[in-house]
């Protein structure tokens, strides 16, 4: 049976089975939390199976998600889920590495890294062996130091990296003449020597010198580029709050189903977890009106419930006209909502959504206009717009659709702190009429909800991840 580190073990177990060659390259003194899913396992993938990779990533629901602040040429974010767990593969197809913000080297390196990896004895994963890694620190040791703004963001993290290079437990009289690209006495001037220190600017600028032809981005637009990074950074961090973003574009998943079917405790779990990690935003497409007018509808419909609808000669009943105007200003604010779901989701964003309108006329969030042939032309008019605004309706792109015994709808309906809320009798009658009901949606899952919520939970997770990979073609 798997636990969270053996998930993400398995997935790396399996590139070794496909040939598919990976060296976890940096950090590997967190390599015990990135398997548990704590932390982002950097991995360093050859390209010349880069597409079977691919491929195995998509099949094992993978989701690609990109920074909103910084993306990089040849390296990749990729998710998943187990458990309560979201795992993130930081994957490398080339050597990029540099000042934490900008990453402006690549190094031609990637054969001497998959050349000195091995299977670590505690982790049973392939990584750097000690010299070799210690060898890839002190490089990057140099060229992260090497501006202001870069030496402050090494300073911050600074204790991680002195863990990171004492895990390599190296000599640095050892490294003196080792590697594709030799640097000498150099190794002396790292501030390794006896503390953990970082290299004085001229020792960073020297080393750096070494290495500019490889530089990936003009020598000269080097302060543009760190300059542009700050600016994008701060305005994410103070205005945008933006996490990953879905690479290609965002999602809509819609969580729809009866009353008492647990859709909102589920959207808000889902928020809170997956929003840590990706862009995520949520809306509800039952009622999407303010407190305001909720009153307001509530009300007229006390009022509009006591008034006798008129019947024609086969006694079907036509809906009053107060209540046909509600009724077009819910679908009319349902379809704004979801116009704005849908351009959140262009833009990358993870949307959740409690329901979705549905092509069932009568049942829960669909039209619900009846003309008879008593119905004055008022009536028929506002029923032709609703008709036409529920046909324009956009797609969700996944509409999960909880279903629920009676007695658990019953149950939890009971359990709910909700002002107004729904009888027993009002339960079991809605529990009723909204069986089979089709949403408007590019795929419908039917989901069994009878069972606890965090069972419940980790599986819509799974299925979620599993539509994101699918979606990414």
């Amino acid at each position: 049976m798997k636990n969270n580190i053996n998930f993400l073990k398995d997935f790396l177990h399996l590139l070794d089975d496909e040939g598919v060659k990976y060296v976890s390259w940096k950090n590997n003194h967190e390599l015990s939390e990135s398997l548990a899913g704590n932390k982002d396992l950097d991995i360093l993938v050859d390209g010349h199976k880069k597409h079977l990779f691919l491929e195995l990533l998509k099949k094992n629901s993978w989701a690609e998600c990109k920074n909103p602040v910084a993306h990089f040429d040849h390296i990749h974010h990729f998710y998943n889920v187990f458990d309560s767990n979201i795992y993130h593969l930081h994957i490398y197809f080339e050597v990029i590495t540099g000042e934490s913000w900008i990453k402006e080297f690549n190094l031609p390196f990637k054969e001497f890294i998959l050349q000195n990896r091995v299977k670590n004895n505690d982790h049973d994963i392939w990584t750097l062996n000690n010299k070799s890694q210690a060898y890839m620190f002190l490089i990057r040791h140099f060229l992260k130091t090497g501006s202001i703004f870069s030496r402050i963001l090494y300073s911050i993290e600074i204790d991680s990296y002195k863990q990171e290079w004492l895990s390599c437990n190296e000599n640095l009289d050892d490294l003196k003449s080792y590697g594709p690209i030799q640097l000498g006495n150099f190794v002396y001037m790292s501030g390794l020597e006896k503390d953990f220190m970082k290299p004085s600017f001229l020792s960073s600028f020297r080393v750096r010198q070494i290495f500019f032809q490889y530089l990936r981005i003009n020598r000269n637009l080097l302060f543009l580029y760190r300059l542009k990074s700050f600016i994008k950074r701060l305005f994410n961090k103070l205005i945008f709050k933006k996490k990953k973003l879905i690479s290609n574009k965002g999602l809509i998943i819609a969580i729809s189903g009866p009353d008492g079917s647990g859709k909102t405790s589920i959207i808000k779990k889902l928020n809170s977890e997956l929003s840590k990690h990706i862009s995520c935003d949520v809306f509800s497409l039952g009622k999407p009106q303010n407190i305001f007018l909720e009153r307001v509808r509530l009300l007229l419909r006390k009022i509009t419930s006591k008034k006798k609808k008129i019947s024609d000669s086969s006694g079907i009943k036509g809906t009053s006209t107060i209540k046909a105007f509600l009724a077009l200003f819910l679908s009319i604010l349902r379809l704004r909502m979801a116009k704005r779901a849908e351009l959140k989701a262009s833009h990358g964003y993870l949307v959740l959504v409690d329901r979705w309108p549905t092509k069932s006329f009568g049942k829960m969030d669909s039209a619900k206009i009846i003309i008879t042939s008593l119905s004055n032309g008022l009536l028929r008019y506002l029923c032709r717009q609703e008709k036409r605004i529920y046909e324009s309706m956009p797609k969700a792109d996944v509409c999960i659709f909880l279903n629920v015994s009676v007695n658990t709808a019953i149950s939890r309906n009971n359990e709910r702190q909700k002002e107004d809320k729904e009888s027993k009798d009002e339960i079991i009658k809605r529990h009723t009429n909204n069986q089979d009901v089709l949403p408007i949606a590019k795929k419908v899952i039917n989901f069994n909800n009878d069972g606890e919520l965090k069972n419940s939970l980790n599986d819509v997770k799974k299925i979620i991840f599993a539509e994101i990979s699918t979606a990414q073609d």
